[in-house]
Protein backbone atom coordinates (compact mmCIF):
# COMPACT_ATOMS: atom_id res chain seq x y z
CA UNK A 1 0.00 0.00 0.00
CA UNK A 2 1.21 3.74 -1.10
CA UNK A 3 1.65 6.50 1.15
CA UNK A 4 -1.39 8.01 -1.10
CA UNK A 5 -3.67 4.91 -0.54
CA UNK A 6 -2.83 4.43 3.10
CA UNK A 7 -4.19 8.37 3.50
CA UNK A 8 -6.97 8.15 1.47
CA UNK A 9 -8.07 4.61 3.27
CA UNK A 10 -7.57 6.64 6.96
CA UNK A 11 -9.45 9.48 4.97
CA UNK A 12 -12.71 7.55 4.58
CA UNK A 13 -12.89 6.80 8.53
CA UNK A 14 -13.31 10.35 9.05
CA UNK A 15 -17.72 9.76 9.44
CA UNK A 16 -19.77 11.97 11.66
CA UNK A 17 -19.42 9.16 14.30
CA UNK A 18 -15.40 9.18 14.33
CA UNK A 19 -15.52 12.98 13.75
CA UNK A 20 -11.93 14.61 15.93
CA UNK A 21 -12.76 17.30 17.83
CA UNK A 22 -10.39 19.71 15.92
CA UNK A 23 -11.08 20.46 12.36
CA UNK A 24 -8.54 19.48 9.58
CA UNK A 25 -6.33 22.24 8.24
CA UNK A 26 -5.21 22.68 11.93
CA UNK A 27 -1.70 23.16 12.60
CA UNK A 28 0.93 22.00 15.42
CA UNK A 29 3.96 23.46 14.42
CA UNK A 30 5.28 22.10 10.84
CA UNK A 31 2.49 20.04 10.64
CA UNK A 32 -1.10 20.02 9.41
CA UNK A 33 -3.99 17.70 10.19
CA UNK A 34 -5.38 16.18 7.06
CA UNK A 35 -8.19 13.73 8.38
CA UNK A 36 -9.38 12.02 11.68
CA UNK A 37 -7.85 8.37 12.21
CA UNK A 38 -9.36 7.00 15.86
CA UNK A 39 -10.20 8.42 18.76
CA UNK A 40 -7.50 6.87 21.87
CA UNK A 41 -8.25 7.18 26.03
CA UNK A 42 -5.93 10.07 26.34
CA UNK A 43 -5.69 11.53 22.66
CA UNK A 44 -7.08 11.66 19.54
CA UNK A 45 -5.22 10.20 16.27
CA UNK A 46 -5.21 12.36 13.17
CA UNK A 47 -3.42 12.13 9.92
CA UNK A 48 -1.17 14.41 8.82
CA UNK A 49 1.63 15.92 6.48
CA UNK A 50 4.72 18.46 6.65
CA UNK A 51 4.05 21.67 6.04
CA UNK A 52 6.79 22.19 3.54
CA UNK A 53 7.85 18.87 2.86
CA UNK A 54 4.37 16.89 2.47
CA UNK A 55 6.18 13.90 4.57
CA UNK A 56 2.93 11.72 5.77
CA UNK A 57 2.81 11.36 9.72
CA UNK A 58 0.20 9.96 12.79
CA UNK A 59 -0.53 13.02 14.71
CA UNK A 60 -1.70 12.27 18.83
CA UNK A 61 -3.31 15.68 20.05
CA UNK A 62 -3.93 15.27 23.81
CA UNK A 63 -7.05 15.81 25.21
CA UNK A 64 -8.20 17.34 28.52
CA UNK A 65 -4.41 19.14 29.21
CA UNK A 66 -5.86 20.30 32.45
CA UNK A 67 -5.24 17.09 33.58
CA UNK A 68 -1.72 16.97 35.22
CA UNK A 69 -1.75 13.19 35.30
CA UNK A 70 -2.23 12.64 31.32
CA UNK A 71 -0.81 15.37 30.53
CA UNK A 72 3.17 13.92 32.48
CA UNK A 73 1.81 10.59 30.90
CA UNK A 74 1.74 11.65 27.21
CA UNK A 75 5.26 13.83 27.43
CA UNK A 76 6.62 10.25 28.86
CA UNK A 77 5.17 8.84 25.71
CA UNK A 78 6.61 10.68 23.59
CA UNK A 79 10.04 11.06 25.42
CA UNK A 80 10.40 7.00 25.63
CA UNK A 81 9.44 7.12 21.52
CA UNK A 82 12.15 9.30 21.07
CA UNK A 83 14.83 6.82 22.34
CA UNK A 84 13.88 3.81 20.73
CA UNK A 85 15.52 3.38 17.58
CA UNK A 86 14.48 -0.35 16.90
CA UNK A 87 12.03 -0.65 13.83
CA UNK A 88 9.63 -2.49 15.98
CA UNK A 89 8.15 0.83 17.06
CA UNK A 90 6.80 3.61 15.13
CA UNK A 91 9.71 6.60 14.25
CA UNK A 92 9.70 9.55 16.24
CA UNK A 93 9.31 12.88 14.17
CA UNK A 94 8.49 15.73 16.76
CA UNK A 95 6.73 16.58 20.10
CA UNK A 96 5.69 20.25 21.31
CA UNK A 97 2.63 22.45 22.40
CA UNK A 98 0.73 24.37 20.02
CA UNK A 99 -2.53 26.95 21.42
CA UNK A 100 -2.01 24.96 24.61
CA UNK A 101 -2.78 21.73 23.70
CA UNK A 102 0.06 18.49 23.39
CA UNK A 103 0.99 16.90 20.58
CA UNK A 104 3.04 13.95 19.05
CA UNK A 105 3.99 13.21 15.45
CA UNK A 106 5.08 10.04 14.85
CA UNK A 107 5.61 7.77 11.34
CA UNK A 108 2.42 6.60 9.88
CA UNK A 109 1.61 2.93 10.25
CA UNK A 110 -1.11 -0.05 8.38
CA UNK A 111 -3.48 -1.25 10.08
CA UNK A 112 -4.18 -4.81 9.07
CA UNK A 113 -5.50 -7.79 10.24
CA UNK A 114 -3.65 -10.68 12.83
CA UNK A 115 -1.89 -12.83 10.54
CA UNK A 116 -4.32 -16.53 9.38
CA UNK A 117 -1.98 -18.88 8.93
CA UNK A 118 -0.11 -20.79 11.14
CA UNK A 119 3.58 -19.78 9.82
CA UNK A 120 2.73 -15.96 9.35
CA UNK A 121 1.18 -15.89 12.85
CA UNK A 122 4.49 -17.31 14.52
CA UNK A 123 6.57 -15.56 12.78
CA UNK A 124 4.19 -12.38 14.04
CA UNK A 125 4.57 -13.57 17.35
CA UNK A 126 8.41 -13.70 17.31
CA UNK A 127 8.65 -10.27 15.94
CA UNK A 128 6.26 -8.83 18.77
CA UNK A 129 8.86 -10.93 21.64
CA UNK A 130 11.88 -8.75 20.05
CA UNK A 131 9.89 -5.87 20.44
CA UNK A 132 8.62 -6.38 24.02
CA UNK A 133 11.37 -7.82 25.06
CA UNK A 134 13.46 -4.13 24.03
CA UNK A 135 11.06 -3.03 26.52
CA UNK A 136 11.77 -5.12 29.28
CA UNK A 137 15.15 -4.52 29.38
CA UNK A 138 14.58 -0.99 29.48
CA UNK A 139 12.86 -1.06 32.46
CA UNK A 140 9.61 -0.57 30.66
CA UNK A 141 6.25 -2.88 30.52
CA UNK A 142 3.83 -2.09 27.67
CA UNK A 143 0.59 -2.71 29.92
CA UNK A 144 -1.36 -2.28 26.87
CA UNK A 145 -1.40 -5.14 23.74
CA UNK A 146 -3.97 -5.81 21.68
CA UNK A 147 -4.49 -6.38 18.08
CA UNK A 148 -5.25 -2.32 17.75
CA UNK A 149 -2.08 -1.73 18.97
CA UNK A 150 -0.14 -3.56 16.26
CA UNK A 151 0.17 -1.81 13.19
CA UNK A 152 2.58 -2.49 10.15
CA UNK A 153 5.42 -0.60 8.69
CA UNK A 154 3.87 -0.31 4.58
CA UNK A 155 6.18 -2.98 2.35
CA UNK A 156 6.83 -5.04 6.09
CA UNK A 157 5.36 -7.99 7.56
CA UNK A 158 7.02 -7.39 10.62
CA UNK A 159 4.48 -5.65 13.31
CA UNK A 160 5.34 -2.86 14.62
CA UNK A 161 4.04 -2.16 18.44
CA UNK A 162 2.36 1.43 19.01
CA UNK A 163 0.34 3.46 21.65
CA UNK A 164 3.24 3.45 24.22
CA UNK A 165 0.75 6.19 27.15
CA UNK A 166 0.08 3.22 29.39
CA UNK A 167 3.64 1.85 29.97
CA UNK A 168 4.97 2.26 33.18
CA UNK A 169 8.05 1.42 35.21
CA UNK A 170 8.19 -2.01 35.96
CA UNK A 171 7.14 -2.50 39.55
CA UNK A 172 5.06 1.21 39.52
CA UNK A 173 1.29 1.01 40.24
CA UNK A 174 -1.01 -0.19 37.33
CA UNK A 175 -2.24 1.92 34.78
CA UNK A 176 -5.36 -0.35 33.96
CA UNK A 177 -5.59 -1.83 30.04
CA UNK A 178 -7.56 -3.40 27.98
CA UNK A 179 -10.00 -6.55 29.19
CA UNK A 180 -9.51 -8.92 27.22
CA UNK A 181 -6.09 -9.16 26.90
CA UNK A 182 -4.25 -7.02 30.38
CA UNK A 183 -3.47 -9.42 32.67
CA UNK A 184 -5.91 -9.72 36.23
CA UNK A 185 -3.24 -8.02 38.42
CA UNK A 186 -3.41 -4.78 36.22
CA UNK A 187 -7.17 -4.44 37.61
CA UNK A 188 -5.90 -5.33 41.24
CA UNK A 189 -4.05 -2.55 42.52
CA UNK A 190 -0.71 -4.69 42.54
CA UNK A 191 2.76 -3.40 41.23
CA UNK A 192 3.40 -4.31 37.38
CA UNK A 193 5.92 -6.48 36.15
CA UNK A 194 6.89 -8.01 32.64
CA UNK A 195 4.54 -10.69 33.52
CA UNK A 196 1.73 -8.89 32.20
CA UNK A 197 3.01 -8.27 29.10
CA UNK A 198 3.74 -12.16 28.59
CA UNK A 199 0.05 -13.00 29.47
CA UNK A 200 -1.50 -10.46 26.70
CA UNK A 201 1.24 -12.22 23.77
CA UNK A 202 -0.49 -15.25 25.39
CA UNK A 203 -3.65 -14.02 24.37
CA UNK A 204 -3.04 -12.85 21.23
CA UNK A 205 -1.54 -16.41 20.24
CA UNK A 206 -4.78 -17.88 21.42
CA UNK A 207 -6.70 -16.00 19.72
CA UNK A 208 -4.71 -16.37 16.30
CA UNK A 209 -5.65 -20.20 16.76
CA UNK A 210 -2.14 -21.42 16.07
CA UNK A 211 -2.29 -24.44 18.77
CA UNK A 212 0.56 -24.57 21.58
CA UNK A 213 -2.27 -24.99 24.22
CA UNK A 214 0.10 -26.27 26.57
CA UNK A 215 2.28 -23.04 26.32
CA UNK A 216 -1.23 -20.76 26.30
CA UNK A 217 -2.40 -22.27 29.06
CA UNK A 218 0.91 -21.75 30.83
CA UNK A 219 1.21 -17.83 29.71
CA UNK A 220 -2.71 -16.83 30.34
CA UNK A 221 -2.14 -18.23 33.57
CA UNK A 222 -3.98 -15.70 36.60
CA UNK A 223 -1.32 -16.18 38.88
CA UNK A 224 2.11 -14.12 37.05
CA UNK A 225 5.05 -15.99 39.07
CA UNK A 226 3.37 -19.29 36.67
CA UNK A 227 4.04 -17.38 33.33
CA UNK A 228 6.96 -17.43 31.14
CA UNK A 229 10.02 -15.17 32.43
CA UNK A 230 10.50 -13.12 29.58
CA UNK A 231 9.43 -12.53 26.07
CA UNK A 232 12.29 -14.60 24.75
CA UNK A 233 11.17 -17.69 27.11
CA UNK A 234 7.83 -17.53 25.29
CA UNK A 235 9.38 -17.63 21.58
CA UNK A 236 11.58 -20.23 22.66
CA UNK A 237 8.78 -22.61 24.07
CA UNK A 238 7.31 -21.93 20.93
CA UNK A 239 10.47 -22.67 19.00
CA UNK A 240 11.20 -25.88 20.68
CA UNK A 241 7.73 -27.03 19.58
CA UNK A 242 7.52 -26.01 16.17
CA UNK A 243 11.01 -28.09 15.97
CA UNK A 244 10.16 -31.20 17.46
CA UNK A 245 7.02 -31.60 15.16
CA UNK A 246 9.55 -30.82 12.12
CA UNK A 247 11.88 -33.56 14.24
CA UNK A 248 8.83 -35.95 14.17
CA UNK A 249 7.67 -35.33 10.75
CA UNK A 250 11.21 -35.75 9.30
CA UNK A 251 11.84 -39.31 11.63
CA UNK A 252 8.49 -40.65 10.64
CA UNK A 253 9.49 -40.10 6.68
CA UNK A 254 13.09 -41.50 7.10
CA UNK A 255 11.37 -44.58 8.93
CA UNK A 256 8.85 -45.41 5.68
CA UNK A 257 11.62 -44.91 3.09
CA UNK A 258 13.85 -47.15 5.19
CA UNK A 259 11.28 -49.79 5.43
CA UNK A 260 9.67 -49.60 2.33
CA UNK A 261 6.48 -49.40 4.10
CA UNK A 262 3.54 -47.24 2.21
CA UNK A 263 1.22 -45.60 4.82
CA UNK A 264 -1.93 -45.03 3.72
CA UNK A 265 -3.86 -42.65 5.52
CA UNK A 266 -7.90 -43.24 5.97
CA UNK A 267 -10.43 -40.20 6.07
CA UNK A 268 -10.06 -38.25 9.66
CA UNK A 269 -13.54 -37.49 10.09
CA UNK A 270 -14.45 -34.60 12.82
CA UNK A 271 -17.52 -35.16 14.76
CA UNK A 272 -19.91 -32.63 14.58
CA UNK A 273 -20.66 -30.15 16.62
CA UNK A 274 -22.53 -30.17 19.70
CA UNK A 275 -25.08 -27.14 20.00
CA UNK A 276 -27.33 -26.16 22.56
CA UNK A 277 -29.42 -23.40 22.43
CA UNK A 278 -31.47 -22.44 25.63
CA UNK A 279 -33.32 -19.58 24.62
CA UNK A 280 -33.83 -18.26 27.86
CA UNK A 281 -35.23 -21.59 29.56
CA UNK A 282 -33.45 -23.95 31.94
CA UNK A 283 -32.70 -27.30 30.22
CA UNK A 284 -31.97 -30.01 32.62
CA UNK A 285 -30.19 -33.06 30.90
CA UNK A 286 -30.36 -36.35 32.83
CA UNK A 287 -28.49 -38.24 29.90
CA UNK A 288 -24.37 -37.24 30.75
CA UNK A 289 -23.08 -34.69 27.72
CA UNK A 290 -19.90 -36.49 26.48
CA UNK A 291 -17.41 -34.53 23.85
CA UNK A 292 -15.51 -36.51 21.88
CA UNK A 293 -11.91 -36.40 20.63
CA UNK A 294 -11.82 -33.79 18.53
CA UNK A 295 -15.20 -32.40 18.88
CA UNK A 296 -16.26 -29.07 20.03
CA UNK A 297 -20.00 -28.68 21.86
CA UNK A 298 -21.46 -24.78 22.17
CA UNK A 299 -24.11 -24.11 25.16
CA UNK A 300 -25.75 -20.84 23.74
CA UNK A 301 -27.74 -18.61 26.50
CA UNK A 302 -29.24 -16.87 27.54
CA UNK A 303 -30.62 -19.53 30.27
CA UNK A 304 -29.37 -22.37 32.41
CA UNK A 305 -27.83 -25.98 31.49
CA UNK A 306 -27.39 -28.74 34.25
CA UNK A 307 -26.01 -31.87 33.56
CA UNK A 308 -22.61 -33.80 33.71
CA UNK A 309 -20.48 -32.24 31.31
CA UNK A 310 -17.30 -34.82 29.88
CA UNK A 311 -14.94 -34.63 27.46
CA UNK A 312 -12.11 -36.41 25.19
CA UNK A 313 -8.53 -35.48 24.80
CA UNK A 314 -8.88 -32.54 22.51
CA UNK A 315 -12.83 -32.00 23.39
CA UNK A 316 -13.85 -28.15 23.86
CA UNK A 317 -16.88 -26.40 25.39
CA UNK A 318 -17.68 -23.05 24.79
CA UNK A 319 -20.00 -21.27 26.56
CA UNK A 320 -22.11 -17.54 25.91
CA UNK A 321 -24.01 -15.98 28.00
CA UNK A 322 -25.48 -18.81 30.32
CA UNK A 323 -25.22 -20.41 33.67
CA UNK A 324 -24.03 -24.06 33.75
CA UNK A 325 -24.01 -26.83 36.56
CA UNK A 326 -21.89 -29.08 35.48
CA UNK A 327 -22.22 -32.40 37.80
CA UNK A 328 -19.26 -34.48 36.66
CA UNK A 329 -17.31 -36.40 39.26
CA UNK A 330 -14.10 -35.46 37.82
CA UNK A 331 -12.60 -32.19 36.08
CA UNK A 332 -9.49 -30.51 34.39
CA UNK A 333 -6.72 -31.94 34.37
CA UNK A 334 -8.33 -35.41 35.14
CA UNK A 335 -11.15 -35.53 32.81
CA UNK A 336 -9.31 -33.00 29.94
CA UNK A 337 -12.31 -31.20 28.76
CA UNK A 338 -11.49 -28.03 27.41
CA UNK A 339 -13.86 -24.39 28.36
CA UNK A 340 -13.97 -21.86 26.67
CA UNK A 341 -16.16 -18.74 28.16
CA UNK A 342 -17.44 -15.84 26.60
CA UNK A 343 -19.54 -13.10 27.57
CA UNK A 344 -21.56 -13.78 30.88
CA UNK A 345 -20.84 -17.05 32.01
CA UNK A 346 -21.68 -18.76 35.47
CA UNK A 347 -19.61 -22.03 35.71
CA UNK A 348 -19.96 -24.45 38.77
CA UNK A 349 -18.60 -27.99 38.80
CA UNK A 350 -20.58 -28.69 42.05
CA UNK A 351 -20.24 -32.33 41.91
CA UNK A 352 -16.61 -32.33 41.68
CA UNK A 353 -14.03 -34.15 43.81
CA UNK A 354 -13.44 -30.55 45.00
CA UNK A 355 -15.86 -28.32 44.24
CA UNK A 356 -14.93 -25.09 42.46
Amino acid sequence: MTEDELTARLKRTDSGELAGTLPVGNCFGDWRLTAFIARGGNSDVYCGEHVALGTAAAIKVLRDEGRAERRERFRNEARLLSELKSASFPRFYAYGTSDGRDYLVEELLEPRELPHTRRSGIRFLYALCDAIGELHRRGIVHCDIKPANILFRRGSDEPVLVDLGLAVSISDDPSGGSRGYSAPEQFLGVAITPAADIHALGVLAERMNLGFRGIIRRDTSSIPSERFESAADFARAIRYRVWARYVVVALSALIVIACGVKIVMGNMVTPAPIEIELHGQRVVRTEPLHIKAGQVGRIIGPGWFDAAITGEKGSRLWMTNCFVLNRAQKIYPKDPLYYELTKDVYLNFCNSDKPS
